[in-house]
């Protein structure tokens, strides 16, 4: 009788152990979980940065390299020079980049942008006036020709050539936009500005690559004298 009370808690005792056993289980696996949570979120928040911290610098670095290529040009430019114009140990850029021409490409693509929003983008600030904006494109002209001259040299290049298509289709896939932009502050139709908004298009371009004014101003004074008439009709 002695020893059945004794087997009874002792079952008990092995009972409440192995109970209070797995509640400690239980809470430790809960605080596993938490800690997990929390080291997971935090490693995601910190990859995130760092991710966000490297897509800033690749973005200053094309700007850096694009400067490099339109100093130096697109043959002798080395990528020890673009290294040591980015402060970056010999090599360094490769971190950024997985090729030369994954950087060339991306200059390219910063310089259509530059050429876009230095030209035609700013002239917009000047449309009501057309007299001053066609005057203005000519000094815009003049400042991003060396940028627009490294864009040729990118696009007549073997290497390079058919890999920046899709860019410059992009940026001519604009161009119905600013036509439709003139034509709303003229108060004309698209159809009517479209040629006018070409050919000062044809005209920029050309004078960037060639820096030829005797070309460039008869261009741009027929587009400015057809623009003016549009507006005028709206006054």
């Amino acid at each position: 009788m002695k020893f059945c009370v004794q087997s009874k808690k002792l079952k008990r005792f092995y009972v409440e152990f192995i109970l209070f056993f797995k509640k400690i289980l239980d809470f430790l696996e809960g605080y596993a979980i938490l800690y997990y949570d929390a080291v997971y979120s935090a490693g995601k928040e910190y990859l995130s940065l760092n991710i966000s911290k490297k897509a800033e610098r690749t973005k200053e670095i094309i700007g850096v390299c694009l400067d490099c290529f339109v100093e130096k040009g697109l043959t002798v430019t080395t990528t020890t020079d673009l290294c040591n114009a980015n402060n970056l140990q010999n090599g360094g850029i490769y971190y950024y980049f997985d090729t030369k021409e994954e950087m060339v490409l991306a200059c390219a693509e910063e310089a259509i942008s530059r050429i876009e929003q230095g030209a035609f983008s700013i002239a917009f600030e000047d449309i009501k006036d057309i007299a001053n904006m066609m005057g203005h494109l000519g000094t815009l002209a003049d400042e991003l020709s060396p940028v627009m001259r490294f864009l040729v040299s990118v696009c007549v290049s073997q290497e390079y050539g058919n890999k920046v298509k899709p860019y410059l289709v992009q940026l001519a896939g604009r161009y119905p936009y600013y036509t439709k932009k003139i034509a709303e502050i003229l108060g004309c139709t698209a159809a009517e500005v479209e040629p006018y908004v070409h050919l000062s298009i044809l005209a920029l371009n050309n004078y960037m690559i060639f820096n030829e004014r005797a070309l460039f101003l008869p261009q741009i004074e027929a587009a400015k004298k057809g623009l003016m008439q549009l507006a005028k009709r709206k006054g």
